[in-house]
């Protein structure tokens, strides 16, 4: 069972932004599979890096646009992005210090934040959007 469900209602009808947030679905879900398959942690650490790596591309590409867009919540927009890797660096440090790998509470962490992300912080994003391409 997936950690998280991709579903239209989370589409934002910009591309490739749904794309990239359809695929970190999936790769939330393949990382979520293998910590409750009890999967070796090298297999497990590697998907947790793509994970982080493909964030932090869709985190780059959705600001260029935004700035391509001249888009006026921008700056708001990227201290969310800020403050998530900074969380997210913050957990893995803990772990290190610790010698435990990620838990369930970090993708669950991860999960609620990327719906409150789209949900909300990306959606204003689209309304910007459709109200200026005319």
């Amino acid at each position: 069972m997936p950690l998280l469900e991709w579903n239209n209602t989370l589409l934002l009808g910009v591309e490739p932004f749904d794309e990239h947030h359809a695929h970190l679905f999936s790769l939330l879900n393949r990382t979520y599979d293998l910590i409750v398959t009890d999967a070796p942690d090298a297999c497990f650490n590697k998907l947790f890096k793509e994970l982080k790596d493909y964030a932090v591309y869709h985190f780059e590409a959705e600001e260029l646009w935004m700035h391509e867009q001249d888009y006026p919540q921008k700056q708001t927009h990227i201290n969310q992005h800020e403050s998530f890797q900074k969380e997210i660096a913050g957990f893995e440090e803990e772990f290190a210090k610790d010698g435990k790998s990620v838990s369930i509470s970090v993708l669950t962490f991860i999960k609620e934040w990327l719906l409150y992300h789209i949900y909300k912080i990306d959606a204003e994003y689209a309304v910007y959007i459709r109200s200026n391409t005319k």
